[in-house]
């Protein structure tokens, strides 16, 4: 894989060396994905004091943000430290104008928003929503994209490359690991119960009230409250992290975060989850990409077993 150091506009460009080693991670709860790589030590060029950073392999560019930290380290093995996060990393670092829009749509948010930034375009429903829509002061330019999407289209926002996407992650077909599937290195699954709720309470007016019961806990003696703003994610959440399944694969593998994927130790033992990190790492002990699943249901008898 290659690395170059570039200026925002592309007119000046600095090939780095070969790294020592590196890490790449994209995580589902993080709108940027996130670089760390040691490289053996250069001096960077004026004219890009505050450079981008481009990781590209076989034609492809699998990485392109802003360089957040640059270390130099002497000393009898002299190196350069370069720590980086996608494009997104721009919407969340910068605060949003405050405004007020009257039948707002997706385009409009996403020229006021993102499009300064270096996006090139958004993926999505392009019809105006009837009444208005607040940015506040204090929300970063994704918070005030991310808001509309999330309130008005009722659709997540996620990036790639430098385009956004207003939607869903596309249905395909999942992601085989193991037998008959992508080569496991190594797996590990851990069950968690005690993240596991049988009640979430939200708040009416002054008052809490039972929101959600989970029948199924109950009835095998878990019993746990929580007291919850929003009780539907709460529940949502605590089930999600009852349940992870990481698995390490050799090589680079070009997976997506929110895409499901099913590991077979054997015939008849199969795993079924969702994405939810992907650490593509490489250093002296080899090159690696670990996934780290979770279940949508999250705790259940299956889970449990």
């Amino acid at each position: 894989m290659k690395a170059v150091l570039e200026s925002f506009d592309q007119t000046k460009r600095f090939p780095l060396p070969d790294f020592n080693a590196f890490s790449l991670l994209w995580e589902a709860d993080a709108p940027a994905a996130s670089f760390e790589g040691t490289f053996p030590y250069f001096s960077v060029p004026k004219g890009l004091q505050t450079p981008f950073l481009r990781l590209s392999e076989w034609g492809e560019t699998r990485f392109f943000g802003p360089v957040d930290v640059l270390t130099e380290t002497a000393g009898k093995t002299a190196s350069c430290k370069v720590e980086a996060r996608s494009l997104p990393a721009l919407l969340l670092d910068s605060e949003a104008v405050p405004a007020t829009y009257r039948d707002p749509d997706l385009e409009t948010l996403f020229a006021r928003h993102a499009a300064p930034y270096g996006f090139s375009k958004i993926v999505g429903e392009k019809r105006s929503i009837a009444g208005t829509y607040s940015v506040q002061k204090g929300a970063s330019e994704w918070a005030a994209l991310e808001g509309f999407c999330k309130r008005c289209l009722g659709v997540p926002l996620y990036a790639v490359g430098d385009t956004l996407y207003a939607g869903n992650y596309p249905k395909k077909a999942p992601l085989r690991l193991g037998r008959n599937g992508v080569p496991v290195c190594a797996a590990s699954k851990v069950v968690s119960p005690s993240y596991a709720l049988s009640e979430v309470w939200g708040k009416t007016g002054d008052m809490w009230e039972k929101s959600i019961e989970d029948k199924d806990l109950l009835s095998r003696g878990i019993r746990r409250r929580r007291l919850s703003q929003d009780p539907s994610k709460t529940y949502a959440a605590a089930r999600k992290n009852a349940w992870r399944l990481t698995v390490m694969v050799p090589g680079f593998l070009p997976a997506v975060c929110g895409e499901n994927a099913v590991f077979s130790r054997a015939a008849g033992q199969a795993e079924t989850g969702v994405i939810q990190s992907i650490l593509w790492s490489r250093s002296d002990s080899g090159e690696t990409t670990r996934l780290v699943l979770q279940k949508a249901d999250g705790f259940s008898k299956s889970a449990a077993s």
